[in-house]
C-alpha cells in the first residue's frame, strides 16, 4: 500500500469495508472503479477500460461512468446480480487539505433500489429477509420506494408456502442467515422457477429477543408493538423485522421515516389481513338456481325456475381459519307459474278515472339473467367445511316475460293503447307473448348469501340461499314488492 498514489490508498482504505460491492469512487464529473471492479464494469456496462497511474511506475485497470447519467449504469449492474457503494466527496475540495475526504454515502442492492426511473412501474420492488425459530417461519418484506412494509408467519411444516411465495411476491433480493436449512431449498426454487432473486447471506446467528425488540421500537418511535400486531415474544418474527431495519439503515445511511409513516398507520389493517395471508386460490364452479321471487302480491301455483349459473371463484385466506372468496357468476333467475293480485290505480285523465281498481293474472316465465359478484366471508369449522356469508351485487343482463298475462281496470279488459303504460307503471306485459322486458326492471340487484362449502382436495361443493333485499321492478307505482330469491347447489374445481 505504500507504493500507491493518496487516490488510491484512500480508494483501499474505503473498498475493504464493502468488498462484495462494486465501489462507484467520485472522481470530478465521474463515478469511477479500479482494479477487479473495473474489470467487472466494463464487461457487465460494455464500457471502455482503461488505465490509471497507481504509484512506483504502476498502473490501475480503470473505468468510469458520467455521475450525471449513472442511473441506467447502476440499474443495469444490479440487474446483473451486482451490489454497489456509492462513495461521495463530502468536504468542500477548496478547503481539504489533501486529498478530498470520501464516505459511502449510499449502497444499492437489488431489494434497496428507491429511485423510479430505476424501477419497472408495474411492479413491487420487495426486499425480504427469512427467520425461523422453534415453532415457526416468518417473512418480513418491504418496499423502499413505497414505504410498504409487512410480515407473514407460516408453520415450520410449511415450507411449501413459504416457497411458493417468493413466486408471489418475487422479491429481488433475500436476505437470510447461512445457517437456516431451508436456505439450499430457496437457492434451488430461484433457479428453477427463473426468479430474478439475490440472496444475501448473513453470518450472525439470530439476535437476542431484547435487542431486536428495542431495535424494532427504536425504529419506529414507540414504546409497545401492541399497536402493530406483533407478537413481542415471537423469535422469529422479531429477528425477521429487526434484520430487515438493520440492512436498510446500513445500506440507506438516512433516515426511513417515510417507511415509518406508512407502516404505523397502516398497522391495524396489514395486521389483520396482509400478515396471514397466503396463496390466492383461483377456480371455476357451477351449478343449478332453483330461482324464485318473494312478494307481497297472491301467488298461485307458482313454482320456481331450475336453471343454471357458472362462473369464476378466487379464495383470499386472511387468516388462520378465515378466507374471502369474490365471484363472478352468470345467473339465470326468475319464476314460473301463476300470480294475481288487486291494486289501486291513481288516476290518469284520460287513461284511468278516480278510484278506478285494477287486477292482474299472470300465467307465465318471467326469465332474469344477472352477472352476480358476491363477495363471501368464509369460516372453516373443521377441515374442509365451512360456514359462508356475504353480500352479492347483480347486474342484470337479460330479462323476458314468456306467456300469457291479463290485466283488468275495473273488472274491464285492459286496452291494447294502455299496454305500454302498465308495462312502464307495473313491470307486466297483457296478452300472450314472449317479450323482452328489461326495462321494467332495475338495472342492479342487492342480495344477501348464506351457505355451506366443502373442499376435497381441489373439488368444491356448496349450497347457498341468496336472499334478495331490494325490489326488482324498477318504476313501481304504489306500494309492493318483488324481490330474487336463489337457492343454489354448485360443484367447483380450484386450480
Amino acid at each position: 500500500m505504500a507504493e500507491l498514489t493518496p487516490m488510491l490508498k484512500q480508494y483501499f482504505d474505503i473498498k475493504k469495508d464493502y468488498e462484495d460491492y462494486i465501489l462507484f469512487y467520485r472522481l470530478g464529473d465521474f463515478y469511477e472503479m479500479f482494479y477487479d471492479d473495473a474489470i467487472t464494469a466494463s464487461k457487465v456496462l460494455d464500457i471502455t477500460l482503461t488505465k490509471r497511474n497507481a504509484g512506483s511506475g504502476k498502473t490501475a485497470p480503470l473505468a468510469g461512468v458520467p455521475y450525471h447519467s449513472c442511473d441506467q449504469y447502476l440499474k443495469k449492474l444490479v440487474e446483473s446480480g451486482y451490489k454497489v457503494a456509492i462513495c461521495e466527496q463530502v468536504e468542500d475540495p477548496k478547503t481539504a487539505k489533501g486529498i478530498v475526504k470520501r464516505e459511502v454515502v449510499k449502497m444499492i442492492t437489488p431489494g434497496t433500489i428507491s429511485d423510479l426511473e430505476m424501477l419497472t412501474e408495474d411492479a413491487n420492488n420487495y426486499l425480504m429477509s427469512i427467520s425461523q425459530d422453534e415453532n415457526n417461519y416468518v417473512i418480513c418484506y418491504g418496499d423502499l420506494s413505497t414505504g410498504m412494509l409487512k410480515y407473514r408467519i407460516y408453520d415450520l411444516y410449511d415450507e411449501e408456502k413459504l416457497i411458493d411465495s417468493l413466486y408471489i411476491l418475487r422479491p429481488s433480493e433475500i436476505l437470510i442467515r447461512e445457517d437456516l436449512l431451508i436456505l439450499d431449498k430457496i437457492r434451488d426454487f430461484i433457479k428453477t422457477a427463473n426468479l430474478d432473486a439475490s440472496i444475501t447471506t448473513q453470518v450472525r446467528k439470530s439476535i437476542s429477543l431484547s435487542f431486536g425488540l428495542e431495535n424494532i421500537k427504536s425504529f419506529f418511535d414507540v414504546s409497545t408493538l401492541e399497536g402493530f400486531g406483533i407478537d413481542e415474544g415471537s423469535r422469529a418474527t422479531i429477528d425477521a423485522i429487526s434484520r430487515l431495519i438493520d440492512y436498510l439503515k446500513y445500506t440507506q445511511k438516512i433516515e426511513l421515516s417515510h417507511m415509518k409513516k406508512i407502516v404505523f398507520s397502516m398497522a391495524t389493517f396489514l395486521v389483520a389481513f396482509s400478515f396471514y395471508a397466503q396463496n390466492v386460490e383461483f377456480g371455476v364452479k357451477g351449478g343449478l338456481n332453483v330461482a324464485f321471487f318473494t312478494s307481497d302480491a297472491k301467488s298461485e301455483e307458482s313454482k320456481p325456475r331450475y336453471v343454471y349459473h357458472f362462473g369464476v371463484t378466487a379464495e383470499i385466506p386472511v387468516m388462520d381459519k378465515f378466507s374471502i372468496q369474490p365471484e363472478l357468476l352468470y345467473s339465470a333467475q326468475g319464476l314460473n307459474g301463476k300470480v294475481s293480485d288487486k291494486f289501486d290505480v291513481p288516476p290518469v285523465p284520460g287513461v284511468f278515472p278516480k278510484g278506478a281498481k285494477g287486477s292482474y293474472e299472470v300465467k307465465a316465465t318471467q326469465s332474469l339473467t344477472y352477472v352476480n359478484i358476491p363477495v363471501m366471508m368464509k369460516y372453516y369449522v373443521m377441515e374442509g367445511l365451512s360456514l359462508e356469508v356475504g353480500p352479492q351485487l347483480g347486474i342484470l343482463v337479460g330479462a323476458k316475460q314468456i306467456g300469457d298475462a291479463e290485466v283488468k281496470i275495473n273488472g274491464k279488459a285492459l286496452p291494447e293503447k294502455y299496454y305500454d303504460f302498465v308495462e312502464k307503471s307495473y313491470g307486466i306485459r297483457p296478452g300472450k307473448n314472449t317479450h323482452d322486458n328489461k326495462k321494467a326492471f332495475k338495472s342492479t340487484d342487492l342480495g344477501m348469501n348464506f351457505g355451506l362449502g366443502y373442499k376435497l382436495d381441489k373439488l368444491n361443493f356448496g349450497v347457498r340461499y341468496n336472499l334478495g333485499l331490494t325490489d326488482v321492478v324498477k318504476n313501481r307505482k304504489g306500494k309492493g314488492y318483488l324481490k330474487n330469491a336463489v337457492l343454489q347447489l354448485s360443484v367447483g374445481y380450484s386450480f
